[in-house]
């Protein structure tokens, strides 16, 4: 019957709209298929020390994990030779710290070494080696070897092997060795070489007012020669200094002795005036000088007037007597990092006879970011070319850079016999940076509570470095430069329930050393109570016996209890605490019980509850009731 039904109620509903559809043919079914949905693997859950470092959003600073090398090597044209190779180098190499420089070059005599010195200091064993181009108190410039060493703060010797400077035209080697000691405010310094020359210096400090210091030489190398000197200045008070000081030198049979006093008078903090009274005598004249001078400066100028006048007579009734005066100028200007202009004047002159002027000026200026010009030249009427010296450097595109460079030293230092004629260059260079490993000790630990649970997400300081502790409480500083460092747990970045006592601990590192450091934090935990009136007297807490709005303080911190009187105190550290209830500040009808002040043993491992405080109800509640 319900199919017959269905089918009348199709044929009505067919007819009312006007038009019989007559339905589509089911399809055949088919066979069934069956598929698999790959369900999704849940994320990994995120370290905690990820989460914190994400909330933090910021940044360690561990040591670096390189060094690096900066290196200059130049190619170009050398005037005299045909051609040659500089390299310049500066920086570390694992261990050693590193300063080079040198030029070669090649012409109809073949390679020939110019110049250049390296300059190399190990880190830990704290030694230092030269060679090349070196100076000594004891043989002045020279060629050769140098190695020294500290053996503690207060005592460095050294070993050297000295030749004779470049051009000279002496031959000799000698094996030297140099001692330094210094006894607090006492410094001695010698030096002794295979050929009995022998330097000797002695320098003592009293109070930073007072020092004197003296030195005797003897050499042998170009003929026999020594002399001896002692000097000594007294700071007064401010500025205010005087000096004073003799010296003895026999050269090539040759004595001559000086003797000088000066005082210095603070006329301003950036102003002095200096008055200087010298005598000389040597082995057929005597002369004595007067010299006053003014210095100024600022952080842009300096300058120097010096003006000096004096006479030289002969000593065994010789008709040698010449009075002179001498007039010395000197000032510098700075203007930022591009320019700085140099002049030095003197001036001699003498009753009977022509004056005699050297003028010298020296500019460095940087028109652009990439180009330096110098210039160090003689200003006379006529241009003196073995005095002169220019030196252009273009900075070019892929840290290449052209350096022209014409001249030799300053004009106001003498030319030695033999010394090389002034020459040009023209270097094409190339700047590297060369990444090289670097060196150091390390430093390692775990970051623990107080029953070695680790501790993610702490930050730990190593002087000025930093880094944070993994999922497993460790932390490493790696290549850790030598020094003494402070290491300490950062207050700011610790996990909000840790505390730390904030005692770092001294650690020395070298190069090789590996320090193990366990730092130690405390768990933060919780004080928890309620301020209730028990209106039943059964002694304990009731729903609805709750005093809401009571004051409960420990030392500073200070809470008021909720709807149903309890409180919290969160982030405590360890140890005693008083909890107080502030009796003057209940609500209204309530006052004090017989316990307002509670001493609390908070324990590391677990929180303190039930710290409670029962009040007294002043008043009863007012209950109506409707009669019926």
């Amino acid at each position: 019957m319900v199919p017959v039904a269905e089918g009348l109620l199709w044929l009505i509903m067919s007819s009312r709209i006007g038009a019989v559809t007559a339905p589509a043919p089911a399809a055949a079914p088919t066979a069934l298929r069956t598929f698999t949905i790959e369900k999704q693997r849940a994320p990994e859950p995120p370290e905690p020390s990820d989460l914190i470092r994400a909330a933090r959003g910021s940044v360690t600073a561990p040591p670096p994990s390189h060094n690096t090398l900066n290196a200059v090597v130049g190619v170009g044209y050398v005037q005299h030779a045909d051609w040659g190779v500089e390299g310049i180098a500066s920086g570390s190499i694992g261990r050693l710290t590193v300063k080079a420089e040198s030029l070669f070059t090649f012409g109809p005599q073949g390679p020939l070494f110019d110049h250049g010195t390296i300059w190399l200091q190990h880190a830990d064993q704290r030694w230092i080696a030269e060679g090349g181009d070196l100076f000594s108190d004891l043989r002045g410039p020279a060629t050769g070897v140098r190695v020294s060493w500290q053996v503690n703060d207060r005592w460095r010797p050294s070993l050297a092997v000295y030749g004779p400077p470049r051009h000279s035209l002496t031959n000799d080697t000698v094996v030297a060795y140099r001692d330094r000691l210094e006894l607090g405010r006492v410094t001695l310094d010698g030096e002794i070489a295979t050929d009995a020359s022998h330097f000797l210096r002695g320098r003592i400090v009293a109070g930073g007012r007072f020092a004197i210091e003296s030195s005797y030489r003897r050499t042998f190398n170009t003929g026999s020669a020594k002399d001896a000197g002692l000097q000594a200045e007294l700071r007064v008070w401010r500025g205010l200094a005087f000096t004073g000081g003799v010296f003895h030198s026999n050269r090539l049979g040759e004595a001559s002795t000086w003797h000088s006093v000066g005082v210095r008078i603070p006329v301003h903090r950036s102003i002095g005036v200096t008055f200087e009274r010298t005598f000389t005598t040597t082995g057929s004249t005597r002369s004595d000088a007067s010299a006053v001078m003014v210095d100024a400066h600022t952080n842009q100028l300096m300058f120097l007037q010096r003006y000096e006048w004096g006479a030289t007579q002969a000593r065994q009734g010789g008709l040698l007597s010449m009075q002179r005066d001498q007039l010395h100028s000197m000032a510098s200007f700075t203007a930022g990092p591009r320019l700085n202009i140099a002049m030095r004047v003197a001036t001699q002159w003498q009753p009977t006879g022509p004056s005699q002027s050297w003028l010298e000026a020296q500019a460095t200026v940087r028109p652009a970011r990439k180009t330096m010009v110098q210039v160090t030249a003689p200003v006379s009427q006529a241009i003196d070319a073995d005095r002169i010296r220019i030196a252009l450097e273009q900075g070019l595109p892929r840290r290449f850079s052209l350096l022209a460079e014409y001249g030799r030293p300053s004009a106001y230092q003498s030319i030695q016999f033999g010394a090389e004629a002034p020459r040009f260059r023209l270097m094409l260079r190339r700047q590297f940076d060369v990444t090289t490993p670097a060196a150091g000790g390390t430093v390692s630990g775990l970051v623990l509570d107080y029953i070695g649970r680790p501790v993610a997400g702490a930050r730990v300081r190593l002087g000025g470095y930093s880094t944070e502790s993994g999922a497993d409480g460790r932390y490493q500083f790696a290549h850790v430069p030598s020094g003494d460092f402070e290491l300490a747990l950062d207050p700011d970045f610790l996990p909000a329930d840790y505390a730390w006592d904030g005692r770092g601990r001294r650690v020395s590192i070298r190069s090789s050393s590996r320090s193990l450091q366990d730092l130690v934090v405390a768990p933060l935990n919780a004080i928890r109570g309620r301020v209730f009136a028990d209106r039943d007297g059964n002694g304990r807490y009731d729903t609805g016996e709750g005093v809401a709005g009571a004051v409960v303080r420990i030392g500073g911190r200070v809470t008021a209890t909720n709807a149903e009187g309890a409180y919290d105190f969160y982030n405590l550290m360890p140890g005693l605490h008083v909890v107080e209830l502030e009796t003057a500040k209940l609500p209204p009808g309530f006052d004090s019980g017989e316990r307002t002040r509670v001493s609390v043993e908070l324990r590391e491992d677990r929180p303190s509850n039930g710290i409670d405080f029962v009040v007294v109800a002043t008043s009863k509640p007012v209950i109506w009731r409707s009669i019926k």
